[in-house]
């Protein structure tokens, strides 16, 4: 970092020379004295902020993008007192001033009630920007990523997610277009992309929520190229850099909401364009969303793919009428089972409930071709006379699966490896997003249950009762998103969710 000339007053500051660009010369960062600061606030209109975050160096990488590319807001400087609590100082186009307090490391801090809601929904955010005020209201929630969310890290962060939404707070996911997939050895450096999902769920949230929930993809030049595509090193960045100052300038100061609604309608054309991606799968062309969710009826893919602008237009009514109705025009999750194709859960020879239903001749359905995650059954009566028959010993109440509803079946296995420890991911993020996906309708009403088979045998000692009274991410999760849990091929104790 460089040191400019001192700041004497309030009058020049927007003429401070910041970094050239993305890849390019040093940036320049003016170091401001507390003292100076508190003059600045002294003479002009201001809002302080505080960013809590995982560490300093999360919430430094995402206001560096709001140095490099915002048109809104300018930086002034960055108070270092303490080094390890920086104070970001921005001026605004009609010289207002933000100023924002990182205090990295939640557990350094007394995190006020309203961010303690979001971190303790499911699982700690990267970052909380909120008010500093008496309620620290919460502004925005940001995750961020250092390579592309692949294989069994495609949902860990998704109860993150849905713990800003639900708190009415917007969601900021940054993550990349490609990456390699770290937990399969075999295909070490082989290129990997998120699911179409990833857009699907976030288009979800912020219709089922009311509440901006977006993703935002980074090129990754060196795996992009791989496969196929040259995406633009700025855009990504530059959505996040603008966006964020402009959620921050309008929170604070009430302006902006025209050149907010243009950025949040550019992020969805964004989020729309990764689904219209063509790619190669087994020799063929597809659009991607075809390859990853085979089931699609023409109205929803068409509404998907932003073919015309009434999906894009729904979201942005939805954000901003909090009693803005479902049109029916609009309704993505309207899921037509007909175009489910069979199922294939791998194998089954483990998995004893999937063999029985199979053995049966019940039909269970899938949302892609090939080897699936999760499966729905639609006859909820039928399985449920074969639980009761064969994995209730202790004759508990099976009210909790409605049989007039399909059936998702999630098979988990929370115990890895020959010594079984308890792993978090990816069943607890993975639980969130199918939820999300398949159970509820947009506006959150049940359309389906969800039955949580752990196949994987616990070890010896494990206690049901002792482990869902734990408060772990993974717990959170069963209780929250799980009507009936079958672990060691028993029915455990129902919970509220």
């Amino acid at each position: 970092m460089q040191c400019n000339d001192k700041v004497n007053d309030g009058k020049n500051l927007s003429i401070i020379k910041i970094g050239e660009d993305l890849y390019g010369k040093q940036k320049k960062i003016r170091v401001l004295t507390l003292e100076e600061l508190e003059g600045i606030c002294k003479k002009a209109e201001h809002v302080n902020l505080v960013s809590f975050s995982d560490n300093v160096l999360e919430s430094v990488h995402v206001f560096d993008l709001m140095i490099q590319f915002s048109k809104f807001l300018k930086l002034v400087g960055v108070v270092y007192e303490p080094i390890s609590q920086p104070i970001y100082c921005f001026i605004t186009p009609d010289n207002k001033y933000i100023n924002i307090k990182i205090c990295g490391q939640y557990s350094a801090w007394n995190i006020p009630e309203s961010v303690a809601k979001i971190i303790q929904f499911a699982d700690i955010p990267d970052i909380v920007i909120c008010e500093f005020d008496k309620n620290f209201s919460p502004v925005v929630v940001i995750e961020t990523t250092g390579t592309a969310n692949v294989g069994n890290s495609q949902w860990q962060r998704e109860g993150r997610k849905l713990g800003a939404v639900v708190s009415n707070t917007p969601i900021l996911y940054q993550t990349f277009y490609s990456g390699t997939d770290r937990s399969q050895k075999v295909n070490e450096g082989q290129p990997r992309e998120p699911t179409s999902l990833q857009v699907i769920n976030h288009i979800i949230y912020s219709i089922r929520y009311k509440c901006p929930s977006f993703v935002i993809y980074f090129n990754n030049s060196e795996v992009d190229v791989r496969l196929g595509f040259n995406h633009s090193p700025t855009e990504g960045r530059s959505l996040i850099g603008n966006y964020l100052s402009l959620i921050l300038l309008n929170s604070a100061f009430g302006t902006h909401k025209e050149d907010k609604v243009k950025f949040e309608r550019s992020i969805l054309k964004h989020m729309m364009a990764y689904l219209n991606d063509s790619v190669v799968k087994y020799g063929r062309s597809c659009l991607r969303i075809d390859n990853d969710l085979t089931v699609l009826t023409e109205k929803q893919r068409s509404l998907l793919l932003g073919k015309d602008l009434s999906l894009e237009d729904f979201v942005i009514k939805r954000v901003y009428d909090k009693s803005a109705k479902i049109e029916s025009n609009c309704d993505i999750l309207s899921w037509d089972f007909k175009n489910f194709v069979s199922w294939v859960p791998g194998n089954i020879e483990d998995k004893p409930l999937i063999k029985n239903l199979i053995n049966q001749k019940i039909k269970l359905l899938s949302y892609k071709k090939g080897i699936s995650k999760i499966g729905v059954c639609l006859d909820t009566a039928k399985l449920k006379q074969i639980i009761e028959s064969k994995y209730n010993p202790n004759k508990i109440t099976l009210a909790s699966l409605d049989t007039s509803l399909p059936t998702l079946i999630f098979p988990g296995r929370i115990w890895k490896g020959k010594k079984k420890i308890e792993s978090g991911d990816p069943e607890s993020g993975e639980l969130y997003a199918f939820k999300e996906l398949f159970t509820l309708d947009l506006d959150g009403r049940k359309t389906m249950n969800l039955l949580l088979y752990i196949f994987v045998e616990p070890p010896r000692e494990f206690q049901y009762k002792e482990f869902i009274a734990k408060n772990t991410k993974l717990t959170r999760s069963f209780k929250h998103n799980a009507d009936l849990i079958i672990v060691n091929d028993e029915v455990q104790e129902s919970h509220d969710n």
